[in-house]
């Protein structure tokens, strides 16, 4: 679709030094059914009047996706 986006690309992987670390809590677990287990994303995109956040949210089993979203303005 050609899409990228427009601002600074930042790291926010990087853990910040003090803070606790978790273990991934899911490592090992068998998925057998639908709802189950979801997945959740969300993300900042700035507009060229406003913002907009995109919700992105998976069920892991069947990979359906429920996604929606909110404008905002400046």
């Amino acid at each position: 679709m050609g899409l990228e986006a427009i601002g600074p690309k930042l790291n926010t992987s990087k853990p910040t030094p003090g803070h606790t670390l978790y273990p991934y809590q899911l490592r090992g677990l068998k998925v057998t059914h639908s709802n189950q287990v979801w997945a959740t994303d969300i993300t900042y995109v700035p507009m060229a009047q406003g913002f907009m956040y995109l919700i992105a949210v998976i069920d892991l089993k069947s990979r359906l996706e429920n996604g929606d979203f909110d404008m905002g303005r400046k």
